[in-house]
């Protein structure tokens, strides 16, 4: 999801937390009104527009794998996937600066690219979902994005493998 902020005058140049709060005049009677706020995944910048106009280099997802006991065909069971690649390399953003967006779907040829499902936080280099179910295959693909927003266009996707040990 992306907003628009306007941003207050005199604000210098650099790397801001963005916190959105709902309700923040208290006109909806909650029991608690501790849990209003939420902070941005990644901080954002602030300042002249980037130049950096290059995609990462980045070699997609390396392996997808997940514990899934008993015959597959059984009783419905949910299960995190894991995630793992190498480190994107950028001629701008650090490595520790670049998150990773992950697309899911079920089929090699069926990934939903209109929006990831996941984002990583900077420098990850694995990821475990939430539970998914068992009862489909699924598939991921990995897409690194640098701090300018720039994605790279790696088409790597892996199935989750069923890797008990």
């Amino acid at each position: 999801m992306r907003r628009t902020l306007r941003l207050p005058r005199g604000l210098r140049p650099g790397r801001y937390w963005v916190i959105a709060c709902a309700d923040v005049r208290r006109q909806v009677r909650e029991f608690s009104e501790t849990n209003n706020c939420s902070r941005s995944r990644t901080r954002a910048r602030v300042g002249a527009p980037s130049r950096d106009t290059s995609a990462p280099r980045f070699s997609g997802v390396d392996r997808v794998i997940t514990c899934l006991p008993g015959p597959r065909g059984g009783a419905a069971v949910s299960s995190r996937f894991q995630l793992f690649w190498r480190a994107a390399g950028d001629d701008a953003s650090a490595a520790a600066a670049i998150v990773y967006d992950i697309y899911r779907g079920n089929a090699a040829g069926g990934v939903d690219l209109s929006a990831p499902a996941y984002t990583t936080r900077p420098g990850a280099l694995s990821f475990t979902t939430p539970e998914l179910s068992s009862k489909r295959n699924w598939y991921f693909l990995v897409r690194a994005r640098d701090e300018a927003g720039n994605r790279d266009g790696n088409r790597v996707v892996r199935e989750g493998l069923n890797r008990c040990r």
